[in-house]
């Protein structure tokens, strides 16, 4: 298999491409920003793209004048676009064991910003290496109770502005060692928004 470094404007989408990939791009941006293209597109003889539109796109909006590239002249049109929905396909079929991959995004935790290549950080698994305690004194004396206590997770704004006015909760950040503000606590953290319309049902029938 030989790589080549092919000019951008040499290679062409393939106009029929299925798969929607838009909202891909910029996670791909940022692993081509940190870690290089280390997967080349593979294109068909005309060097229309079979396998890496996501790629491809990146590159460009990253302003890549080449990119690399295989092109497999061994395959006719029809195993071209074969190959172009397999490849999709198989993906489809994998998933992740969360256990696994929470202990991986740990390690990685001091390292690596992996929220901007799309993997959510859960609070219930960063290793505060060495600030457990101090976290746990924050935020009881921020709460005024003891370390009895759980973390609700809330994964859009909207949810956690219903929170807040349902408990008068306020958030508690603090600078990690990646480059953003993440909320900061220790405990059990459990689906905010499986709960919020329990609550305010709770509420609603006490008036």
């Amino acid at each position: 298999m030989e790589v080549q470094e092919i000019d951008v404007r040499d290679v062409y989408p393939y106009e029929n491409n299925p798969r929607k990939n838009a909202d891909a791009v910029k996670y791909v941006m940022e692993s081509i920003k940190e870690f290089g293209f280390k997967q080349p597109i593979v294109l068909d003889k005309n060097h229309v793209i079979v396998v890496g539109h996501t790629r491809f796109a990146a590159a460009k909006k990253l302003g890549m004048k080449t990119v690399p590239c295989v092109v497999a002249e061994d395959m006719t049109e029809e195993q071209a676009n074969a190959y172009r929905l397999v490849d999709n396909k198989t993906n489809e079929f994998s998933s992740w064991d969360v256990t696994a991959l929470n202990e991986e995004l740990d390690a990685l935790y001091a390292s690596f910003n992996m929220d901007k290549f799309g993997f959510p950080i859960q609070i219930e698994n960063i290793d505060m290496k060495g600030e457990l305690e101090e976290a746990e004194q924050k935020f009881a004396r921020e709460l005024d109770e003891a370390n009895n206590y759980i973390v609700l997770e809330f994964g859009t704004e909207t949810d956690w502005e219903r929170a807040q006015e349902l408990f008068g909760l306020e958030k508690q950040m603090r600078w990690d060692k990646n480059p953003k503000q993440r909320r900061y606590g220790i405990g059990r953290v459990i689906s905010g928004a499986k709960w919020l319309d329990v609550l305010e049902r709770a509420r609603d029938n006490e008036h």
